[in-house]
């Protein structure tokens, strides 16, 4: 008698857990925004899909001065990074956001990667930020002890630094012009104010950054933006490719890479995917010599992104490395031309 109570009671349990959950599933799929059902469908880094992280969109705070020093906040983390052709007082138009490379801790210096090209773009009439990711020069440490997380968050915290250059200049035009409506400065969510005329420049995985930031910003925002021989393959090979300089030759990374794929759809995270909604104008330039970025990958994707998008530019400069060099006057001569011809 009570070995079958106990057969029972198992086989009650398990039809109601089964229908718990087809019920749940059922639900989800009519309304899959309900506080009800978040909870038990979403993981930990669903808010960073390209879909989600265009729903959370850039969060402003106000930017700080210090010197040649700037300082926001994002998720209640502090963000540092290096001004160039600024006052402390205000931004000036047009600025240009900055994204560097990887950088090894050990390496790392604020400007890095980014500082030459800071200082003729601020000769020449423009701002340049340059922030500094979680856990380098004086930003907050990431906090989080997984890797894919803290990539992640390159995405948001640089949205939220757009987002805080934007309302610094609406805060400096509406004190400047009486006829600027006061009612967008209490507006928290700015991705829709196209008046703000920011700018993109990214070298190498920084080039991978503005992308991904381009496909989060609403379709056909016109952020004009050059890329230094950028990451453009897909995620996550964009960074299995680079695992043989690892200590552990990228043991630790091919585990972890695994184990995310278990749980989520890389494609949602990969913004290779999401290439038809950039309509900004958008200049590639290549070192033909660079062994960190092969050059047929900017071949492949130029072709495959001309498609999509008619404001593409590419150019390709022969001998040049990772650095541009020996070609970097030429480049830097060259990126400037297009922002002047796109301010």
């Amino acid at each position: 008698m009570k070995k079958w109570l106990v057969g029972f009671l198992i086989l009650l349990i398990t039809i109601i857990i089964v229908s718990v959950i087809f019920l749940l599933g059922n639900f989800k799929e009519r309304y899959p925004a309900s506080p009800l059902i978040k909870p038990f469908f979403e993981k930990p880094l669903d808010k960073y899909t390209i879909e989600n992280l265009r729903k959370r969109g850039g969060i402003p705070s106000e930017i700080t001065f210090s010197g040649n020093k700037f300082y926001y906040s994002s998720d209640g983390k502090k963000i540092s990074g290096i001004i160039n052709g600024a006052t402390q007082s205000a931004t000036v138009k047009p600025a240009i956001l900055l994204l560097h490379g990887s950088a090894d801790e050990g390496e790392y210096f604020p400007g890095f990667g980014t500082q030459k090209v800071a200082e003729v773009l601020a000769k020449n009439g423009y701002v340049t930020f340059a922030p500094d990711f979680l856990g380098y020069g004086e930003s907050d440490p990431d906090g989080h002890r997984d890797d894919f997380e803290n990539r992640f968050l390159t995405y948001t915290t640089n949205m939220d630094l757009i987002a805080s250059i934007c309302h610094a200049e609406l805060v400096s035009a509406s004190l400047a012009n009486a006829s600027v409506n006061s009612n967008k400065l209490r507006d928290p969510d700015l991705r829709q104010d196209d008046s703000c005329k920011l700018m993109l420049w990214g070298h190498s995985n920084g080039g991978q950054i503005a992308l991904t930031i381009l496909t989060i910003l609403p379709a056909g925002r016109q952020v004009p933006t050059v890329l230094w021989n950028p990451v453009t393959k897909s995620f996550p090979y964009n960074i299995l490719y680079y695992t043989d300089g690892y200590k552990d030759e990228g043991l630790w990374l091919r585990k972890a890479t695994a184990d995310f794929e278990k749980d989520y759809d890389v494609n949602k995270y990969s913004f290779d995917k999401y290439l038809d909604s950039i309509k900004a104008p958008i200049f590639i330039q290549q070192g033909e010599a660079d062994e960190w970025v092969p050059v047929r990958w900017n071949r492949d994707f130029n072709f495959k992104f001309q498609i999509l998008n008619f404001k593409l530019v590419y150019k390709e400069y022969v001998g040049a490395d990772h650095n541009m060099v020996p070609k970097w006057n030429e480049a830097v001569k060259d990126t400037l031309n297009f922002f002047n011809n796109e301010k």
